[in-house]
């Protein structure tokens, strides 16, 4: 298969419109869907177990400009901190499963980090960066478990949760517990 045109997986289409591609830029509306814009998408979902499905809290794309913006935003600490943590973690997988297939763990629902499968978590997170209608040909999409969101979000500082803070309440207008649950608790964005 040609890594440049890898399409986006189903799993990260926009529920909200009809299972189609995340077509603009939560923060700044520009279109996504052109060849060379490259954007990050996110998801996040939590399994109901009791109705044996899973419900998505909530899902964004937001393109590399604005993406950029908020990530100068957040303190060297917090910064320094996530890419080491990032780093150890997929050291790790690497060290201890060297032949380790990114894309085929994100199809086969597990987190990349732990090895799991989604249907162990509560809640966990689907992320990929983009260009255009296809991923990012240098970087998988990802699962990431919520016990490795809660030890990553740990990480940040008060200066990087006042920012998270800001982004959510001026680009998102989520209801205040999910708002929380980004900032306070196990859920961390990009």
């Amino acid at each position: 298969m040609n890594l440049e045109h890898r399409e986006i997986p189903q799993a990260l289409h926009n529920e909200e419109g009809d299972g189609e591609l995340h077509s603009h830029c939560r923060v700044c509306d520009c279109y996504l869907l052109e060849d060379e814009t490259e954007y990050y998408l996110e998801k996040v979902v939590r399994r109901v177990p009791e109705l044996q499905t899973q419900q998505t809290l909530f899902e964004f794309a937001v393109c590399a400009n604005c993406l950029q913006e908020l990530r100068k935003a957040l303190s060297k600490e917090s910064k320094r901190a996530m890419e080491q943590f990032f780093q150890q973690k997929m050291q790790a997988v690497f060290f201890n499963q060297p032949h380790t297939n990114l894309y085929e763990a994100f199809e086969n629902g597990r987190c990349l980090f732990t090895g799991k499968k989604t249907d162990e978590f509560e809640t966990f997170q689907m992320a990929a960066y983009c260009k255009g209608r296809h991923l990012h040909s240098q970087q998988p999409p990802i699962i990431i478990s919520d016990e490795t969101i809660e030890e990553s979000t740990e990480l940040l500082s008060a200066q990087t949760r006042d920012e998270l803070n800001n982004f959510v309440n001026s680009n998102f207008g989520w209801p205040p517990e999910f708002a929380k649950l980004l900032t306070e608790g196990d859920l961390a964005l990009l």
